[in-house]
């Protein structure tokens, strides 16, 4: 494996990346989330895992009538279907309480994501530490990958999936909910127009959370068109919510990620 993985242009670290690990917090992240960007790594030739950090146990919606242990277990089916679908070659999921990745020992979970380390990715791959939806869960679990990483030696690159400001202020007042976002300085877009298809399948296959259903797929799907967006620390400054006055770290991601031809 080549030298110094986690530096340079993180844009052209995943184009180059022959191993990608996804981190997400609940069964239904690596789809609603990740899903588009992950079906695209996979149709250029990378070879895809996932760790789960619980098995979503919480999520109980109106029409579910079983107990927390047998949605515990649904989920876990379903999250096996939706990876399938999205191509995923290896995942693992690990038994911390959902809801309460929070009040996790951090240094637990920092060790967890340690181990994974082993599967030796060229990229790793989690929700921005930000939350996205601002989910404390969200938050913990990127706050991790980036601990971990910090510390690594030779470290892997890393990107985070996240949604532009804009998007996610639009978002904030339509839907009544939070939702934190990145500016166009701290955001890498990725072409996954050809994936979102494939991104309903899997996030369809999460049947128990009815997540093709939801508004708040259906809108972001709406406002970002057929672009992701990623960023990377290497975009921010010195703190995960950005610096506008560390310009020197800055990449310029004037080309978007797409697929294969």
């Amino acid at each position: 494996m080549a030298t110094n993985r986690g530096a340079g242009d993180p844009l052209e670290a995943f184009k180059r990346a022959g191993t990608v690990l996804a981190v997400c917090a609940h069964p239904d992240d690596e789809s609603c989330g990740l899903g588009a960007v992950l079906a695209l790594a996979v149709s250029l030739g990378k070879h895809v895992s996932l760790l789960t950090c619980t098995h979503g146990e919480a999520g109980i919606t109106p029409t579910w009538r079983g107990s927390r242990e047998e949605l515990a277990a649904t989920r876990e089916g379903e999250l096996g279907r939706a990876a399938e679908i999205l191509g995923v070659h290896r995942r693992i999921t690990l038994e911390y309480p959902d809801g309460l990745l929070s009040e996790t020992d951090p240094e637990a979970l920092d060790r967890e994501c340690l181990h994974m380390h082993g599967w030796q990715p060229d990229v790793v791959l989690a929700y921005d530490p930000l939350g996205v939806t601002c989910h404390p869960d969200h938050v913990a679990v990127g706050e991790s990958v980036m601990r971990v990483w910090g510390r690594t030696p030779n470290p892997p690159a890393l990107l985070f999936w996240t949604i532009p400001d804009h998007v996610a202020a639009v978002m904030q007042d339509a839907l009544a909910e939070c939702y934190a976002g990145r500016p166009a300085t701290e955001l890498i877009p990725v072409d996954v127009g050809p994936f979102r298809e494939r991104q309903r399948w899997a996030v369809a296959a999460h049947a128990s959370q009815s997540c093709d259903l939801s508004p708040q797929f259906a809108l972001r799907l709406e406002l970002c068109g057929p672009f992701d967006y990623l960023t990377s620390p290497q975009l921010w400054g010195s703190s995960p919510h950005g610096d506008p006055s560390s310009s020197e770290a800055r990449l310029n991601p004037s080309n978007s990620i797409k697929e294969a031809t």
